[in-house]
C-alpha cells in the first residue's frame, strides 16, 4: 500500500513539476514573442522618427527656398553732397527773411540683390548741421529726377520754382538695379554729415 502512495506522490510530484514546468515555458515563449514585437515596433518608431526628422529638414529647406524667393535686399551705391542753390526770400518754417538755400544731392544706383520685390522702397536720409542737429529727416522715392524739401517753407519754393514730386515710395523687383540721376533735397543750413540708407518691406 505504502508503494502505491509513494507512486502516485511521484507521479502526482511529476505532473505538478511538468505543469510548472510546461506554464513557465509557455510564459516564457509568450514573453519573448511579447518583446520581440516590443522591439519591432520600437524599431519601427525609430524608423518613423527618422522619416519625420527628414521630412522636417525638407520642409525648412522649402521655406528657405520660399524665403528667398519673397525676400528684398537693397544695397546703394551713391554720390551725396550738399551744395548752396540760391538765396530766397521765403519763409523756411518759422524762419522768415533772406536766406541761403542748399540742396543735397543725390546720385548714382540702388540694387535689389535678392530674387524678391522690394515694396515701398526708398531712401531714408538724415543730415547734421554744424552742431549736429537734425537738419535733413525725410524718406524718398529712388526714381530720378526727384526734388524734394524739408518743410512748407521749402516745398513751397520748389513747387513754385522746379516743380515738387511726390512722395509716393514705389518698387523695386528682384535682381534688377534702379540708376538715379538726380534726386535733390532743398533746405535752409549747410549739412557737414549724413547717411543715406535705403529701406523697403518685403510685402506691399
Amino acid at each position: 500500500m505504502n508503494k502505491k502512495i509513494i507512486a502516485v506522490s511521484v507521479l502526482i510530484s511529476l505532473l505538478v513539476v511538468s505543469a510548472f514546468a510546461g506554464t513557465v515555458i509557455y510564459y516564457n515563449t509568450a514573453l519573448n514573442n511579447r518583446n520581440s514585437k516590443i522591439a519591432s515596433l520600437n524599431s519601427e518608431i525609430a524608423n518613423q522618427n527618422n522619416e519625420i526628422a527628414n521630412l522636417t529638414s525638407q520642409n525648412s529647406n522649402l521655406n528657405g527656398q520660399i524665403t528667398n524667393l519673397t525676400t528684398a535686399n537693397l544695397t546703394a551705391s551713391l554720390d551725396v553732397y550738399d551744395r548752396q542753390v540760391a538765396t530766397v526770400g521765403v519763409d523756411l518754417t518759422t524762419i522768415t527773411g533772406y536766406l541761403p538755400l542748399y540742396s543735397l544731392d543725390i546720385n548714382g544706383s540702388v540694387t535689389n540683390t535678392e530674387d524678391g520685390t522690394a515694396y515701398n522702397a526708398g531712401l531714408h536720409v538724415i543730415a547734421y548741421d554744424a552742431n549736429d542737429t537734425v537738419e535733413v529727416n525725410i524718406t524718398v522715392p529712388i526714381n530720378s529726377g526727384g526734388f524734394y524739401g524739408i518743410d512748407a517753407g521749402t516745398d513751397a519754393w520748389v513747387s513754385r520754382s522746379i516743380g515738387l514730386s511726390p512722395l509716393q515710395l514705389g518698387s523695386l523687383d528682384g535682381e534688377t538695379t534702379q540708376t538715379i540721376t538726380i534726386i535733390q533735397i532743398f533746405h535752409g543750413t549747410l549739412v557737414h554729415n549724413w547717411t543715406v540708407t535705403p529701406v523697403w518691406t518685403n510685402t506691399p
